[in-house]
């Protein structure tokens, strides 16, 4: 009894060892390509805008960690790359990255200079309404009247029993 014992702690302590080894080598290798869309050295993060990795990721934009600060030196924004991922149990991260070009530049909407010239001229023509002379109230009344006055004073005054009638 004594032995089975003393073996079984034997193995258990010699075999969680090989087991964590084993594991441990469980490194899985994935290679992109991509856009980057972001860097954050003081993160030792970057967003790849990618195509589909396959056994890793569909094709989408993913942020990732880098094994190292200093791949990020020499990779901006808009950058082509290319890339190597390590997935160790669910933590991956690029190992290897390099600038392959420059991607074109995209075209988003309205150019930044037409963009502006719209804001202004819509804010001028509020500022053209807002700011028009308001006609004085003795001019409204006045004109009001008048317009009543026309209106009404025609069919008082046309001779006609119709006009009358009617009125």
């Amino acid at each position: 009894m004594k032995k089975f014992l003393l073996g079984v702690i034997f193995f258990s302590l010699i075999g969680s060892p090989l087991s964590y080894a084993a594991k441990e080598s469980d490194v899985a290798h994935f290679h992109g390509e991509g856009t980057v869309t972001s860097v954050d050295p003081v993160y030792s993060r970057i967003t790849i805008e990618h195509l589909p990795i396959k056994g890793f990721s569909s094709g989408n934009a993913t942020s990732f960690v880098v094994s190292s600060p200093a791949l990020l030196k020499k990779i901006s924004t808009s950058d082509l790359v290319s890339f190597d991922i390590e997935d160790t149990n669910g933590d991956a991260q690029i190992v290897k990255i390099e600038r392959t070009g420059q991607a074109l530049p995209k075209e988003n909407g309205l150019p930044l200079g037409r963009a502006a010239q719209d804001v202004l001229e819509g804010a001028g023509a509020v500022v053209k309404t807002v700011a028009s002379p308001i006609a004085p109230v003795s001019e409204v009344a006045n004109a009001t009247t008048d317009a009543t006055t026309n209106a009404t004073g025609s069919v008082l005054s046309d001779g006609k029993t119709d006009g009358m009638t009617k009125f």
